[in-house]
């Protein structure tokens, strides 16, 4: 038995109860309100909607998987970057777009978290572009891995810094404009899902310059995992020392000679990318 298959993962916040030889049940829950101890409440209907609830909280069940080495993780991602920036998703978020790198939550179906991160990337671009685990694990033994903690501080999601012409010599290639076309087929083979139940919205390029005026600010457009990752992982001396660019292309929709600043660049990128969306869409 591989290192890898020997690690079980670990189940977080489920209804059940582990017993004393490490085994986990689910205590009954057959009793209604008003009832005396030890009657069953008669009004509870049992069948294929009873069946259909178990199943339903078996995967809304969350576990965590454990590297072995003390950390338990509840999710995992890819952020690739090049020399002027880095790749990420957008997620929509009300009337915004968030940005974030290219991941998501583990499942014990993954069987490891090599196998989520290349699951979450395919998933996220809808699979315009894929990675296999393999692939993943041949990235972790020369990208080193940026842990992001959770809330009780300890470490929850692991994300690989990767330099883009490494996933490149791999075949890997990140394309916005398929990114959309292929989501655009994807809500349109949908049409009883609402379209807000789709994450990401778009793939983009934002360069170290304006990445560095976004991390900036108290309130951005840059997810909680992503600014941990920016900050604390290999490209943080990057980020935070490199000088903004003297010269800035002026938003798409503003007129010549009007001044700018980077609230209404941000504003009109943000603008630019709901745009392409629902024309393609429409």
């Amino acid at each position: 038995m591989s290192h890898v298959e020997s690690i079980k993962p670990t189940p977080l916040g489920s209804n059940f109860t582990r017993s004393q030889k490490g085994t986990f049940y689910k205590p009954k829950q057959h009793y209604g309100y008003g009832y005396g101890n030890g009657y069953k409440n008669t009004n509870k209907k049992f069948g294929q909607s009873s069946d259909f609830q178990r199943k339903t909280h078996k995967n809304s069940e969350k576990y965590r998987w454990d590297d072995g080495q003390g950390r338990q993780l509840s999710a995992g991602g890819i952020l690739p970057y090049d020399d002027d920036g880095i790749w990420v998703i957008g997620e929509k978020v009300k009337d915004e777009i968030i940005y974030t790198d290219i991941g998501g939550k583990y499942q014990y179906q993954d069987g490891d978290i090599y196998k989520t991160v290349a699951r979450e990337f395919g998933e996220e671009l809808y699979h315009s572009s894929n990675i296999t685990r393999e692939q993943v694990m041949e990235i972790s033994k020369t990208s080193g891995p940026m842990y992001v903690n959770g809330h009780k501080n300890i470490p929850v999601y692991i994300c690989y810094i990767v330099p883009y012409n490494v996933m490149k010599t791999m075949g890997i290639v990140l394309n916005p404009t398929l990114f959309l076309t292929h989501r655009v087929d994807v809500v349109r083979g949908n049409p009883l899902v609402p379209q807000d139940k789709y994450d990401s919205v778009v793939l983009t390029h934002i360069p170290f310059d304006r990445l560095i005026s976004m991390l900036a600010k108290e309130k951005s457009a840059i997810s909680y995992r992503l600014r941990g990752v920016l900050k604390y992982g290999s490209l943080s001396q990057r980020v935070f020392t490199v000088p903004p660019s003297p010269a800035r292309t002026p938003p798409p929709d503003s007129a010549l000679g009007d001044s700018y600043s980077d609230e209404e660049e941000e504003a009109a990128a943000q603008k630019l990318a709901l745009l392409q969306i629902s024309e393609q869409l429409n």
